[in-house]
């Protein structure tokens, strides 16, 4: 009886690590989704998907955590497939229905099964190391005549924020400048917390806690500093806006409910104050393409055409094309292309789900008392906090 338990226990450890490898394998082909076919892309979360049910075969039950949020997605997942019955392109929603499934039934796995401090702090170097080499391999290129730049005095931070300059904006293989962007406007809140909070991978040995300290810093901080360079030459504001959220969120989730008043309170006064104003109204004149906002006014008159319905996951380029006349990747709003794409029931439960992985996410942080975790769960909800905010004014990773 106790060789057979152990033999169990083994397999289900080998698919802990071949569900861990479906995820690798679904970020590297990620990183070259514009070259590889779509049947390709799915590779990662199939195999994922196996050897989690072999896995629930094994203990002769499902293993699945769940999570407040997990209703929600699989409710807008089913709306995602239903949307195929009045697409205007049904080839189109079934691609992107694949894709949000394979992505939420991997998002599911991951956090079912990937809970051990060491199975996250392996997901957490993987992430680092590919970030690093996409980093390097994006700014090499362009270094020399940001160098340049900065020597002639060409470049400042006002020319840099309302992109008066000549530069390049560097992108990658998955994606344009604004894609990049967005990819380490997700890693370095999640790095900073791990580094600055996450100290503690072994309660019960403290030597090698003071070792995943030091080679945290060490390796962390450059590594971060890198990743702020990339960001920063990809000129994407959206990127920025939502990795300045994400830290406001680190920063005031820390804090204590008085505090966070008193702060919100100096915040609201400072608003009143004519410079204040005119300093964000000269920001605000600066950044905002006055072009976007046609395209969100624009993408309301599709929603007004099609309330319910919308037009089918991933029609909206078609749509508004058909309508306005002119080729539009995304409506530039993750909310009002799901609106236009899964009308208000699609805008709906996305909206519910935004608001349950956030709100849930601070609860989980504030009841972890383990310090591994609580950077853990700090760090993934910055993530979607910063995610969310930049979303409102770009629709990209």
């Amino acid at each position: 009886m106790k060789n057979i338990e152990k033999t169990k226990l083994i397999f289900v450890n080998l698919c802990d690590i071949l569900i861990e490898i479906g995820f690798y394998i679904s970020i590297l082909t990620l990183l070259y989704i514009k070259i590889i076919p779509l049947t390709y892309q799915a590779i990662g979360a199939s195999i994922s998907l196996f050897f989690w049910l072999i896995k629930s075969i094994i203990q002769s039950k499902a293993s699945y955590i769940h999570y407040p949020w997990n209703l929600t997605l699989t409710i807008l997942n089913i709306w995602c497939w239903l949307s195929l019955i009045w697409s205007v392109n049904t080839q189109n929603t079934v691609n992107y229905s694949a894709i949000f499934s394979a992505g939420s039934l991997l998002s599911i796995m991951l956090s079912s099964n990937i809970t051990k401090k060491f199975q996250i702090t392996r997901i957490t170097i993987f992430l680092s190391v590919i970030g690093t080499i996409i980093s390097i391999k994006s700014i090499a290129p362009a270094l020399p005549t940001y160098i340049s730049a900065l020597k002639s005095g060409q470049f400042s931070g006002e020319t840099f924020l309302f992109r008066k300059t000549v530069l390049p904006r560097i992108g990658y293989t998955f994606g344009e400048a604004n894609t990049l962007g967005g990819f380490y406007a997700l890693l370095i809140p999640y790095l900073f917390s791990i580094i600055f909070f996450g100290s503690d991978i072994l309660k019960s040995d403290k030597t090698i806690n003071k070792i995943f300290k030091f080679l945290c810093k060490l390796f962390g901080y450059p590594i971060i500093f890198l990743f702020l360079i990339t960001l920063m030459m990809t000129s994407s504001r959206g990127a920025i806006l939502g990795l300045i959220s994400s830290l406001l969120f680190i920063f005031f989730v820390r804090r204590n409910k008085q505090t966070n008043l008193i702060l919100l309170l100096i915040i609201l006064i400072l608003l009143t104050l004519p410079q204040i104003r005119n300093f964000l109204g000269y920001i605000y004149a600066g950044i905002v393409d006055e072009s976007r906002i046609i395209i969100w006014l624009n993408s309301l008159e599709l929603i007004k055409i099609f309330p319910f319905t919308g037009v089918g996951l991933g029609n909206f380029k078609i749509a508004y094309s058909l309508y306005f006349g002119e080729e539009m990747m995304h409506a530039h709003n993750i909310y009002l292309n799901t609106a236009a794409e899964l009308g208000l029931p699609g805008f709906i439960m996305l909206v519910i789900l935004s608001v349950q992985i956030i709100a849930f996410g601070i609860i989980f942080t504030k009841q972890k008392e383990d310090k591994f975790y609580y950077a853990l769960n700090l760090g993934l909800t910055s993530m979607a906090f910063g995610f969310v905010i930049r979303c409102l004014t770009d629709f990209t990773l």
